[in-house]
């Protein structure tokens, strides 16, 4: 867990909430791109949004503390839309392509080069639109 490895976490969150189709126009995307307002057809209220997703985060990791990792990893099995899609991770070594196969019970990215190799990632840059 989180305190073997010095009780740090760093989580990226990207979160589109109020962009619009104008926010878009003109604008040339590596990939689609939507927001909550689109989806929603609604403006929210940001600091709402940011007040919501720090008390699920905040809920998300006393469960793990209380369970563990695996109540955690299981949970992401049944969201995790990547599972068997081809993905590029670029990391200071160099760009590895493959197919996506989870996260590992240590938290680490997984991949399956080509002949079947596993390959496992703690930071990287991952991409699924492969050129």
């Amino acid at each position: 867990g989180a305190a073997q490895h010095g009780g740090t976490l760093i989580l990226g969150i990207g979160l589109n909430v109020n962009l619009t189709p104008d926010d878009l126009a003109g604008i040339q995307l590596l990939q689609p791109a939507t927001s909550m307002a689109l989806k929603k057809k609604r403006t929210f209220d940001i600091n709402c949004v940011c007040a919501e997703l720090l008390l699920k985060l905040e809920k998300t990791f006393a469960a793990v503390e209380k369970r563990g990792a695996y109540f955690l990893l299981n949970t992401w099995k049944q969201y995790d839309f990547l599972i068997e899609k081809q993905i590029e991770v670029k990391t200071q070594k160099g760009a590895l392509k493959g197919k996506y196969a989870g996260i590992s019970e240590d938290g680490r990215l997984c991949m399956i080069d080509n002949t079947e190799k596993e390959h496992l990632f703690w930071t990287g840059d991952v991409s699924t639109r492969i050129v």
